[in-house]
């Protein structure tokens, strides 16, 4: 397998995901950190939202912020990778351009492609841990395009798609 560092646009695409996911995550949140506080001391919402789960999720999804690779160390493994592979000494970090239109599809591509870059086996652990995250980003970004997609088709015709039945 070949690799490569990858351009900057790649490094973009990858960025505008995960801001976007950041996102949803931090929502999710701050919605349970909010239904925790509000059912600590109310016997009867507890029936319905235990506290213990609600204070298990709070902490999973802090750990899940807290484990979201950022772009430079992204950018670094794929470094990393290519100079190990080939013995050169790359130190290029690309600057992420302003006002990006992003495209989910090409998102999407770009995930894979850098996913594909990185998995030589040359560091195992950062490796594994990086495209673990990044199988989880692409799904995300796969599961918006079809929204997304759903959207723009019902936009048109509102009757194109029916739910359960």
């Amino acid at each position: 397998m070949s690799s490569f560092i990858i351009k900057t646009k790649t490094l973009t695409d990858i960025n505008t995901a995960i801001d976007i996911y950041k996102k949803k995550i931090q929502e999710r949140l701050k919605k349970s950190e909010e239904l925790l506080e509000s059912i600590q001391n109310d016997e009867v919402f507890q029936e319905f939202f235990p506290e213990e789960e609600i204070k298990k999720e709070v902490e999973e999804l802090k750990k899940e912020l807290e484990n979201i690779p950022t772009i430079q160390e992204l950018h670094q493994l794929n470094v990393d990778v290519c100079n190990k592979k080939y013995g050169e000494n790359v130190k290029y970090l690309p600057k992420i351009p302003a006002g990006y239109q992003y495209n989910l599809m090409q998102i999407h591509i770009s995930i894979r492609c850098y996913i594909y870059q990185i998995n030589e086996g040359i560091f195992p652990e950062r490796e594994q841990k990086a495209i673990e995250f990044l199988e989880k980003l692409k799904d995300f970004v796969a599961e918006k395009y079809i929204e997304q997609q759903i959207n723009r088709v019902k936009s048109i015709d509102e009757n194109a798609f029916y739910w359960g039945s």
